[in-house]
């Protein structure tokens, strides 16, 4: 949805997943958001807020300035998050809550892409 020319809001309907780098290094991981239904508001070209709905799930991880501390996944009926300087600051979750937290130094590294 556009208003004045600019982008304001996405909506999508089935299966919707969005994802994005966790830092600017070539192979990082992605945070992922899914669920049945995702509606994103866009303010000044950038992400201020996320509604995820049905079996919603957000996967992301966890970084204090640049270091990594960890991957959080939080899961239920219905996401709420919100934006803050790219980054999420806020989750609310209703209806089914679960979540799970692994400390970085219980992750297991990356697998590198394999090259051709």
């Amino acid at each position: 949805y556009f208003h004045e020319e600019q982008l304001e809001r996405v909506e999508v309907e089935g299966d919707a997943v969005a994802t994005s780098p966790a830092d600017s290094l070539p192979g990082s991981p992605r945070h992922v958001l899914t669920g049945q239904q995702m509606t994103l508001w866009i303010e000044q070209s950038i992400l201020a807020r996320a509604l995820v709905e049905g079996t919603a799930t957000a996967t992301y991880y966890v970084r204090d300035r640049d270091d990594a501390q960890g991957l959080n996944v939080t899961s239920g009926d219905e996401l709420t998050i919100g934006f803050d300087n790219r980054r999420i600051s806020r989750i609310r979750v209703e209806g089914g809550t679960q979540g799970k937290y692994t400390p970085e130094s219980l992750l297991a590294p990356p697998v590198p892409p394999q090259q051709p």
